[in-house]
């Protein structure tokens, strides 16, 4: 979710939630690469506590604490999961003010949104313990091929919007050389996901829920239908259909961990 105080557009955790199960998908893969046990977990940048809920069933025993700057997603996340705590605040300021330190900080999904990575980064080594350990999970948006179709349509027919900056995030590289700043053990990986959609439309409403927001916000109401008819025959054009009418949407994907030190 957004971390920045005052940048992005709200959040609508309901629209967000169309594609509860497939948002979720990433995250448990990353926990399932997490190896050892965790006495206090940070979800950083957790809306609406799906990826907090998948947390807790793998590490029931820790204390877990979701962190998210948006008001609808702590609220949506207080009233599903109310036996989870959910603090709201922005990264990378905030985080020095939550309570003592963390042995595992995770965030599914967040931290492209946050403008100065190396700030965070940096954030995120003071707060964890001697040995504690970073994971991530982000969408590499430039890899991605809704955000070339949408790009290039702005590029042609809607300057309007052409000054919005949405991501954030680093390449491999860049992250890797970032982390080996504070933390000695590091993986990096990427995966492709193809989450299967009912039909082309669904490709809008997922990003709805997402990467589109502060662009219909920059939009009036008749303006806001036009953009979206415009980018429904991109989308078509785009997109082939399977033999069943349905579509793939593929999301890549990049996954790290990064260990302060050994596992206890």
């Amino acid at each position: 979710m957004n971390m920045e105080a005052g940048g992005q557009t709200a959040w609508d955790s309901s629209q967000y939630l169309k594609f509860a199960e497939e948002r979720k998908q990433p995250s448990r893969d990353l926990i399932a690469r997490l190896s050892g046990e965790y006495q206090r977990i940070l979800d950083l940048g957790c809306g609406p506590g799906n990826s907090t809920a998948v947390l807790q069933a793998r590490f029931p025993e820790a204390e877990i604490i979701g962190f998210d700057s948006d008001e609808n997603m702590i609220r949506k996340a207080r009233a599903d999961h109310p036996d989870i705590e959910f603090i709201r605040g922005s990264a990378p300021g905030d985080l020095s003010r939550l309570p003592g330190t963390f042995d595992l900080a995770f965030s599914n999904a967040c931290i492209h949104w946050i403008p100065d990575q190396r700030e965070l980064i940096l954030a995120v080594s003071d707060m964890l313990n001697a040995c504690g350990a970073f994971a991530a999970q982000l969408p590499l948006t430039d890899e991605a091929k809704f955000y070339k179709t949408l790009y290039r349509l702005i590029a042609e027919n809607w300057h309007k919007i052409a000054g919005i900056h949405n991501f954030h995030n680093l390449d491999q590289t860049g992250y890797y050389n970032e982390l080996s700043r504070y933390f000695q053990d590091i993986s990096i990986w990427e995966t492709d996901y193809y989450h299967i959609l009912q039909e082309r439309k669904d490709v809008i409403e997922w990003y709805r829920g997402s990467g589109l927001r502060p662009y219909l916000a920059a939009l009036s109401g008749q303006e806001q239908e036009e953009f979206i008819r415009d980018l429904s025959g991109a989308i078509d054009r785009s997109y082939p259909l399977l033999d069943d009418g349905r579509v793939f949407l593929v999301m890549p994907r990049l996954f790290f961990i990064a260990r302060k030190g050994e596992i206890k």
